[in-house]
């Protein structure tokens, strides 16, 4: 019996002594699959979702039949298709253009908006087109985008060669509320010494609306202003009625610019830009810009202006527009309109250079 005893105090003893080497070596030297987090573990203690909530944006382009319209669409669906995981919904809308786009973010029916960068300067101060409106200063751009070129498309059966032929015409200036419904006259009166209404008749039409007046006889020219190629003037130079696209000088800018027009440069439409088009064009244009207002969210701001310069290389074939929009030189050339915080942010990140003129 006491041998008995003696041997269930030795197995006894065994047991307890593997249960100890055990403990000993776990603390040591655990197995792989108690010790080491998992690939899927590990990413879930380093990793930091982006959320931005439940944001719901409303972008506004332009008309159908422009260069605003396509590439408003493009920029909401990248956004949308980067961000969409972190709560961001963006909607791009169709517009007259960019004064409608700018009052409608001074009402709160829009959160973002492309329009002329002078353009938000005179909404932010209440001068020029919005002579008289109480200012803007909520007012912010996110950055520099495409210059806009004027096409001024006429019939070769008009008669029309130059600006000051135009006179006494049945011109398309763009919708109500839109940059060239603005500047048009302003080109006419100044290089034309034209009136409208009395030297000349506009025609309010969006320019695909345009497009088929002047396909039907009802107009002999249209003032249709847009990054290249812009949609409507490639239908117009590609159709049997006969069209071209007047040319401006640099003596013609200069005059605009030296009355206090300053948005206006010189630039060159590309020979076979369009079709019957065989050499290059001499025109105006000014700068397009993105808006929004102080109260939208930094981070929100941030990532849709990250978001869309590190992948502009995927959407510059989109539209030939996009391919003059860089991150180090889009802030050049912008009127004085403080940038949002977020875009300050991102560009500060990346080592741009922002004007003073631009900071909040």
């Amino acid at each position: 019996m006491k041998k008995k005893m003696i041997s269930i105090l030795i197995a006894l003893c065994l047991v307890l002594s593997l249960f100890g080497c055990g403990s000993s070596g776990t603390s040591s030297s655990e197995s792989p699959a108690s010790a080491i987090p998992s690939e899927a573990e590990s990413s879930r203690q380093t990793e930091n979702p982006l959320d931005l909530g439940d944001t719901f944006l409303t972008m506004l382009t332009g008309s159908t039949g422009g260069s605003y319209y396509p590439i408003g669409i493009i920029f909401s669906t990248l956004w949308n298709e980067h961000l969409g995981g972190a709560g961001l919904n963006v909607s791009g809308q169709a517009s007259a253009g960019g004064v409608e786009n700018l009052n409608m973010l001074r009402s709160g029916e829009a959160d973002l908006g492309l329009a002329v960068s002078d353009f938000g300067y005179y909404a932010m101060t209440g001068t020029g087109t919005f002579d008289g409106q109480e200012q803007f200063p909520e007012l912010r751009g996110i950055c520099g985008l495409w210059p806009e070129l004027v096409h001024f498309v006429v019939t070769e059966d008009s008669g029309i060669m130059d600006i000051q032929s135009a006179v006494g015409h049945r011109i398309s200036v763009g919708g109500a509320g839109s940059g060239t419904a603005y500047n048009t006259p302003i080109i006419m009166n100044v290089l034309a010494d034209a009136e409208i209404e009395k030297d000349w008749t506009p025609e309010y039409l969006a320019y695909s609306e345009a497009s088929v007046a002047m396909q039907n006889g009802q107009v002999d020219g249209i003032n249709i202003t847009g990054g290249l190629p812009v949609s409507s003037v490639t239908e117009l130079m590609a159709g049997n009625i006969g069209t071209k696209i007047i040319s401006f000088s640099k003596e013609q800018c200069d005059l605009l610019n030296s009355l206090g027009y300053s948005q206006f440069g010189l630039y060159t439409i590309p020979a076979n830009t369009y079709s019957n088009q065989p050499e290059e064009i001499t025109t105006v244009g000014y700068k397009c810009e993105l808006f929004t207002t102080a109260d939208l969210d930094e981070e929100v701001v941030y990532q849709m202006t990250k978001t869309l310069f590190e992948n502009m290389d995927e959407i510059r074939s989109s539209h030939n527009a996009l391919s003059t929009i860089e991150a180090e030189t889009c802030l050049q050339g912008l009127a004085e309109v403080p940038l949002h915080t977020g875009a300050v942010r991102y560009f500060k990140e990346i080592g741009v250079e922002i004007p003073e003129a631009l900071l909040p």
